[in-house]
């Protein structure tokens, strides 16, 4: 049997979902658990094998791995993008944490993920690889910018490698509307 301890961050299977607790009160094969924001808290009372362990990121540690990895994921980008893409450019915006490539539509930023485990969850830097998609405005609705996530990785290295693919992709994509747009106007004159 597990050893809970109170005031443990737990989560707890509550209606088919995980949710975050904390440990109030442990009794023999029970635990009180607190879940939920102030506004909507409720305490459950829940057997032991329902729980989970969490483990947080700690901000610092969270903070030290972006350090460490957007550094290399810019280098990674900038030497694929030269060799595979000639003419493109990718850029990091130090004060979000992101690198960008194709003029901002696609970009890496660092999250925070939960990974299950066997005993519980813990929470790790990841890395999100994102679309951004322009949509005209109409007469109903103003311009805007909407992001698609395209996926979420566990290391730079991957999120590169998809970063890349996504930036080809919407190049690709680009240069036979372009292709298609032009086949269209010739055909009008």
């Amino acid at each position: 049997m597990k050893t809970i301890k109170v005031g443990e961050t737990v989560k707890v299977k509550w209606n088919g979902e995980w949710k975050h607790g904390k440990v109030l009160e442990v009794l023999d094969t029970n635990c009180k658990i607190g879940i939920g924001e102030p506004y909507n808290y409720k305490m459950l009372e829940v057997f032991q094998y329902d729980l989970k362990r969490f483990q947080e990121l700690p901000d610092a540690q969270h903070q030290a791995d972006i350090d460490r990895d957007m550094p290399i994921g810019l280098a990674l980008a900038q030497e694929a993008i030269t060799t595979l893409l000639p003419g493109e450019d990718v850029s990091f915006k130090d004060s979000d944490n992101v690198i960008s490539g194709y003029y901002g539509a696609v970009t890496i930023d660092p999250v925070v993920n939960e990974f299950p485990t066997i005993g519980g969850f813990i929470e790790r830097t990841a890395y999100q690889v994102t679309m951004w998609k322009y949509y005209y405005g109409t007469r109903y609705q103003p311009e805007e910018y909407s992001d698609v996530a395209v996926g979420t990785y566990p290391t730079i290295q991957q999120a590169v490698q998809v970063f890349l693919k996504t930036i080809f992709e919407l190049k690709s994509n680009d240069y036979w509307q372009s292709k298609s747009d032009q086949a269209m106007a010739d055909e009008c004159l």
